[in-house]
């Protein structure tokens, strides 16, 4: 009997809660990873597997065919972009272009076939880990879904895709670095220096992703020096950044030179502030009215978007899209980098210059925490990709 009582008023375990989250599975957590192999896969041309594949070209009137055609050709008998010849394209973008091509045999038809797929495979990557830095706090499938509708509808001109989703990244990376200084994680010397390296590296892709992470680097400074206001601990931190940006892009910039030639000789560097302020305003195109409602469309949409998440952000800013530094740098850099439709505003170039301002308003209609703002904002993202 003794016995029994001892039992009886020992406490039963608890039974599992019947609400209690399981965790999550791996494709949950990494869809957007998994959509992502799946588009490197599926963009694969069967060139690569069979030569004997015909490729068809059905725009052969386009002068910048010659221009792949060419880069790729020069580079298989050693001749270098930025070295050897000026172009708006740089080194990096030149042999990216070109690998595909030099494994297998070099001719026309596998230039015709291959050159674009390598740097459209970084801007599916660049896309993927721009979305990880500013989405992070969202669940998987929101992160794939932005993916797939950038990649299904948004990447037309896939020849401008790089240089116009790199700048966008590097955005991310200094916005990201500036709060981590501000809370003490990173040194502001170490910020600077990761800028300046990124954007040399951008200069060495194409000029204009040269000129737009320069930009997205003043930028996410100014925003972020503007959010923190009055807040007199981080001032000094931002004339470390500075000058270590500028001490270390000097380095890194003849470190190219060496590499270019001579270590002093900053021919490389002239030819591409000539190419930007020159060379991109003398091919000027007349924009055409589906271009003009495209370019406003897009920027009003935009506008729209990011006042929207400014009056609806909750007070403690927990993420990073609710932030001020965000908002305004964002949407500046966005506008900023529309700049490009302008130089030159056929179709094609004002939906390369609108990618900006459409990924990162994306990146905002995918961001909400409330249930119900979703619910509108994603259905609303598909329509209008659609």
């Amino acid at each position: 009997m003794t016995k029994r009582n001892e039992g009886a008023s020992q406490p039963r375990p608890h039974a599992p809660h019947s609400g209690s989250k399981r965790p999550r599975s791996w494709l949950a957590r990494h869809c957007d990873l998994l959509l992502l192999v799946l588009f490197v896969l599926a963009s694969i041309d069967p060139v690569w597997f069979s030569p004997r594949v015909p490729f068809v070209v059905h725009d052969t009137f386009l002068t910048d065919d010659s221009w792949h055609v060419d880069e790729v050709f020069k580079l298989s008998r050693g001749i270098w972009v930025g070295r050897d010849v000026a172009f708006t394209h740089g080194p990096i973008y030149q042999w990216l272009s070109s690998v595909p091509a030099r494994l297998l045999v070099v001719s026309m038809g596998a230039i015709y076939a291959t050159w674009d797929i390598v740097p459209v495979w970084c801007t599916f990557v660049i896309l993927y880990l721009t979305l990880r830095l500013f989405l992070s706090e969202q669940p998987a499938w929101k992160r794939a879904l932005v993916l797939f509708l950038m990649i299904v509808f948004w990447l037309v001109y896939w020849e401008f895709s790089l240089q116009n989703a790199f700048p966008v990244l590097l955005f991310a990376i200094f916005l990201r670095g500036w709060y981590a200084v501000i809370e003490g994680h990173v040194k502001s010397y170490a910020l600077g220096t990761l800028a300046a390296l990124l954007s040399v590296v951008a200069f060495l892709i194409a000029s204009d992703a040269g000129a737009y992470s320069a930009a997205a680097w003043v930028i996410a400074t100014a925003a972020v020096c503007f959010e923190e206001g009055r807040n007199g601990r981080v001032a000094g931190r931002y004339i470390v950044a500075w000058m270590a940006y500028a001490v270390s892009g000097l380095i890194f910039a003849l470190a190219v030179n060496a590499a270019m030639g001579r270590t002093f000789d900053f021919r490389f560097w002239k030819e591409n502030a000539q190419i930007v302020s020159v060379y991109r305003w003398a091919t000027p195109t007349a924009m055409t009215h589906a271009g003009t409602v495209r370019l406003f469309g897009t920027l009003f949409a935009g506008a729209t978007v990011f006042l929207f998440r400014a009056g609806t952000r909750s007070k403690g800013n927990r993420a990073i899209t609710e932030r001020t530094g965000f908002l305004l740098g964002g949407f500046a850099l966005a506008a900023v980098m529309l700049q490009s439709a302008l130089v030159r505003s056929d179709i094609g170039h004002v939906q390369s210059a609108s990618l900006a301002m459409v990924l990162l308003t994306g990146t905002v209609l995918f961001s909400f925490q409330s249930a119900r703002i979703s619910w509108a904002a994603v259905p609303s993202a598909i329509l209008c990709s659609a």
